[in-house]
This record gives C-alpha cells, structure tokens and sequence, in this order.
C-alpha cells in the first residue's frame, strides 16, 4: 500500500499545524513527522522487547529516509502504525492521523 506521508496536519481553524507554533521559520506537521515520533516513543505501561524495538526503529527509518511524497508500507505496519498512534496521540491528532492511512 501506498502512504502519502507528506500530507499536512491541520490546526482546528483549518490552517496548517507548525512544528513550532511560534517559529515563522517552522515546517508543517506532516504524517512522515507524526508517525516518525509515535515510533521512537515509549508508552505508559508498555513493555517492549528487543524485536519490538528493531521493528519500530526500522519502520520509523524507512519513513524518514523516504524521499518521495508516498510511502510503500504493508497493511500488516498500517495497523501497527493506527494502533500505536490511537495510544500516543490525542484525539485530534489520532483522528487525522487515522484519516491519511489506508483502511
């Protein structure tokens, strides 16, 4: 499947969300930046092992090494990657991220 991981995150009003809010030099959010950090995150009450860790690495890797406006990943990873957004994000940033993923 295809992602298009350069897809923008948009603030409640409708305009782009910046990295830095305050920052008139700041890059927008884009999904390869939402699931970059939901990937290197560590979660409340979770206990990974080492394959668990090498997978997320690889896949968070994989998405910032992308130099093209879309992303090929298996179904199998877009779940992966929904699953851990729906525990690292809130709801506003979840249901966005959930809209630019493939079902």
């Amino acid at each position: 499947m295809e992602i298009k991981i350069n897809t923008k995150f948009k603030n409640i009003d409708g305009t782009d969300m910046m990295i830095n809010a305050v920052d008139p030099k700041s890059k927008p959010v884009t999904l390869a930046y939402v699931l970059k950090q939901v990937l290197l995150g560590e979660y409340k009450d979770e206990k990974i092992n080492a394959e668990e860790k090498i997978r997320r690495y690889k896949l968070g890797i994989g998405i910032g090494d992308c130099t093209k406006e879309k992303f090929i990943i298996s179904l199998e990873d877009i779940a992966y990657l929904r699953q851990l957004a729906g525990v690292a994000c809130n709801t506003f940033i979840f249901g966005q991220v959930d809209s630019m993923l493939p079902k």
